[in-house]
Formats: structure tokens, C-alpha cells, sequence
């Protein structure tokens, strides 16, 4: 897709405010501001295959061209009420000068920066019940599936840093009932019983699907030195020790049938 970005990750506590510009006539379409103006504007990329909102809609038009919008980064402030008054008075300026805006409010209400905001119990029922049922589409579905599939190098990486950083905090007691009764009834292994129609897609997709010679080689070095995974000697000591007392028995039981004959 064409298109470019010209701000990376901002310096801790600093805030970007910024604009989404349309590559076709170079035109500003929407007003923002983040600690992080990059990620910001990839969540806005992907969040427009699901076209709930104008922003939504126009970004998804551009994909559809084979086209993204034009990350601006127009100003660096310190703080986040700095930060919600130049994006207020920038909307009312452009919307002034009679940019089609894809703003659906008058700025300074947050955004992606309202991270940890608690909604009330009637709210969250709105949203459940707004988004049950709902289904994407096979063409967004395969836009979404192309889109994670070609992350770059450097995106990989960020997530693989951002994930190996992350704190994971343990589950309440009403969260792990919930977990507990989602799973009841799945087969071992955490296998869902599958439709016979559901295994033949499965089936059908996994053939000719081949591993690469760089994932065989992981995979290789990765179960060189054991067979069934790195045991400790007292593992190893008691694995022997059951298999030797399994033979044992069955080597009897095979013996007394012998005799009875």
C-alpha cells in the first residue's frame, strides 16, 4: 500500500498531536493526538475493516485503492490538557477552512488515550449487545489475515519485546469461574469438539501447506539432546520406574493366561 509516516515513538510523557491526510489530495481528514502517534495510527489503519465510524468508512476507501492515509505529526507538547487544547482549536480551524473532517467529536475527549476508563455496567450491555452476532465479512476477513501475516521484521520485533515485558497479572476468582465454565465439556488438550464440516475445512486448508526449511531447522535444534522434552534426572528416574512396573504386570497377567490355556 502506499503511503508514509514521519514520526516514530515519542519520548516518555510527551504527547503527539497529529494528522491523518488523504495521500489523494493531500487534504486533512482527521485530528488526534497520542503518546505514541505511530501505534496510534496502525490501530486506526486496522480498526477501518470494521467501518463503524466516517473515520472508519474513509479509511477503509483508501485501502480498498490499495492506499493509507498520511501520518502528520503537527505539534510535541509535554502535557495531555496542552495536547487537548491544540487538537480542539486545530478541528475548529480546519472544519473552518472547510476540511471535510472525519472527527465525530470537537476534539479533547481522549481517544486512544482513554486506556483504563471504566464504563458503567448499562454501557458495557449497550456495547455487548451492539457487537453479539456480529460477523466480518470474507473480504475483511482476508484483509485482516493479510495484514498480520506481512508485519515486518521490526514490527515483530516490537511486539516480541512488548510481550516479553508485559506483567501478567493473576485472575480474579470470578474471572477463573468463568474460564472454568467456558471450558467444560472440551475435549483433552483444550481441543474443542469440532463440526465434521468444520474438520474438513481444517483438513482441506492444512493440505499442501509445507514448513519452511528455516522453521524445519528450529524445529530440529530445538528436540536435538532428548526425545519427549528436557527431563530432570528425577523425571527421567520416575518415568523408568513406572514403565519397568507396567511391563512387570504385563508380563504376568500374559503368563496366568498362559497357564489357564
Amino acid at each position: 500500500m502506499q503511503g508514509r509516516t514521519n514520526v516514530g515513538r515519542l519520548q516518555v510523557k510527551s504527547f503527539g498531536v497529529y494528522y491523518l491526510v488523504d495521500p489523494t489530495d493531500q487534504r486533512v481528514r482527521y485530528v488526534g493526538y497520542s503518546r505514541n502517534p505511530q501505534k496510534r495510527y496502525e490501530a486506526h489503519v486496522l480498526q477501518s475493516l470494521r467501518c463503524r465510524t466516517h473515520k472508519e468508512t474513509w479509511i477503509y476507501s483508501l485501502i480498498k485503492r490499495s492506499l493509507v492515509p498520511t501520518l502528520s505529526v503537527r505539534c510535541i507538547v509535554h502535557e495531555a490538557d496542552e495536547a487537548k487544547r491544540i487538537e480542539i482549536a486545530l478541528i475548529a480551524m480546519l472544519k473552518q477552512q472547510g476540511n471535510d473532517l472525519t472527527n465525530g467529536t470537537v476534539g479533547g475527549d481522549g481517544g486512544a488515550t482513554m486506556t483504563g476508563k471504566k464504563f458503567s455496567v448499562k454501557t458495557c450491555a449497550k456495547i455487548g449487545a451492539a457487537h453479539r452476532g456480529k460477523r466480518l465479512s470474507d473480504e475483511q476477513r482476508q484483509q485482516i489475515s493479510e495484514a498480520n501475516r506481512n508485519r515486518s521484521l521490526e514490527v515483530r520485533a516490537k511486539m516480541s519485546a512488548s510481550a516479553k515485558n508485559r506483567v501478567h497479572r493473576p485472575c480474579s476468582i470470578e474471572t477463573r469461574m468463568k474460564i472454568s465454565a467456558k471450558l467444560k465439556g472440551r475435549k483433552m488438550g483444550g481441543v474443542t469438539s469440532h463440526t465434521a464440516e468444520t474438520r474438513a475445512k481444517m483438513s482441506a486448508n492444512k493440505i499442501g501447506h509445507l514448513v519452511s526449511t528455516s522453521t524445519r531447522g528450529k524445529i530440529s535444534i530445538g528436540k536435538k539432546g532428548y526425545r519427549y522434552g528436557p527431563f530432570s534426572p528425577e523425571h527421567s528416574a520416575n518415568l523408568s520406574a513406572s514403565l519397568k512396573n507396567a511391563w512387570t504386570r504385563r508380563r504376568g497377567a500374559e503368563n496366568k493366561a498362559r497357564q489357564t490355556f
